[in-house]
């Protein structure tokens, strides 16, 4: 046998083989479940560590993968009926000392830095009842892209700004960033649509049945989906660890 056909032998082989490996990537849908609370700065933290891995696997795959991310509420302090002083829940939850609490704010300044975020410990607090329905009724109606958006600009108004989720007009601020329908949303938010849901049970996640979580007992929580594969990652993580994480599931999977 000629050893160039051979090789050109070789070569195609190699393309056909790179060819179906591409074509089996672009029939591949990842769904990315987060549940977490628009109060929790770790879930903020975990928010723009996930996007970032996104945009780094939409390189790698050359966007021939699709990523749906959908949002599910986690109420860390369902009970909260008042407006409270960010500062001194946080010098409370720390037993009265200021020091571990404003080192606390100082390490998610400087972890957020990255991601062009920042945080504060001054503001106010309020129950995040109706920015989970917000978002709720965004990721319903209008899809995962904009609910997403949604998430991100409800995180920056509590953590970056200080504002309380519980004020109806910090919350349409946000849905008018993220590109939604401010009267919309303020029909919604006036509504008792979706109320009786999330008030119905104490702290933890709401989250359908179909999802079949395993170990989830905090937030943020991320369960990633992709044909035959599913794993579960607790915490916030880098983005280096849901990327490593994804593609593995990604490459592995069988639909």
């Amino acid at each position: 046998m000629d050893p160039l056909s051979g090789k050109l032998h070789d070569c195609v082989t190699v393309q056909r083989r790179n060819e179906t490996r591409r074509k089996k990537m672009s029939e591949k849908l990842v769904e990315i479940n987060v549940i977490s609370d628009f109060l929790c700065p770790w879930c903020f933290l975990g928010s723009m560590q996930l996007g970032k891995a996104i945009e780094i696997l939409d390189a790698k795959f050359d966007k021939k993968v699709k990523f749906h991310v959908k949002w599910y509420p986690f109420f860390l302090s369902p009970g909260l009926n008042r407006i409270l002083d960010k500062r001194e829940m946080y010098i409370k939850k720390f037993q009265g000392n200021e020091e571990k609490a404003l080192a606390m704010a100082a390490n998610f300044e400087k972890m957020l830095e990255p991601f062009g975020e920042r945080y504060t410990l001054d503001g106010q607090v309020g129950s995040s009842l109706d920015a989970h329905r917000l978002c709720e009724y965004i990721g319903m109606t209008q899809g995962p892209v904009l609910q997403w958006k949604l998430a991100n600009a409800m995180f920056r108004k509590y953590h970056s700004l200080g504002l309380a989720l519980s004020e109806h007009r910090v919350l349409l601020d946000a849905a008018e960033e993220a590109g939604l329908d401010r009267g919309k949303a303020d029909r919604f938010l006036k509504s008792d649509e979706l109320r009786e849901k999330f008030s119905s049970k104490g702290q933890g996640p709401f989250v359908p049945d179909t999802l079949d979580l395993a170990t989830q007992s905090g937030v943020p929580h991320v369960k990633v989906e992709c044909g035959d594969m599913a794993f579960e990652i607790p915490g916030a993580q880098s983005e280096d660890y849901f990327v490593r994480i994804i593609d593995r599931i990604v490459q592995k999977s069988r639909l």
